[in-house]
């Protein structure tokens, strides 16, 4: 089978690698999600965080170093 007559030739491609439509809604629907994620804890978890460690009778240094470490954590683990 010639390369004019693929069943894929009509669509954008890129080293052979072929991008539908489809495919390119789904990649950034991906996208926009784990940002969202992203920003949400972001945005939550420092405010949500020393209330539930009062709650349960954490001490100020246990606090410090949880809320410290936590996002420096988070940071290390996914953007390395």
């Amino acid at each position: 089978m010639s390369s004019a007559n693929h069943p894929l030739s009509s669509l954008p491609n890129k080293n052979g690698l072929f991008y539908t439509t489809r495919g390119l809604v789904v990649v950034f629907s991906y996208l926009l999600i784990g940002d969202f994620c992203l920003q949400f804890m972001e945005a939550v978890m420092p405010s949500i965080m020393p209330l539930q460690l009062d709650a349960a009778g954490a001490s100020n240094t246990v606090k410090a170093g949880v809320l410290g470490t936590t996002s420096a954590l988070f940071n290390r683990t996914f953007f390395f």
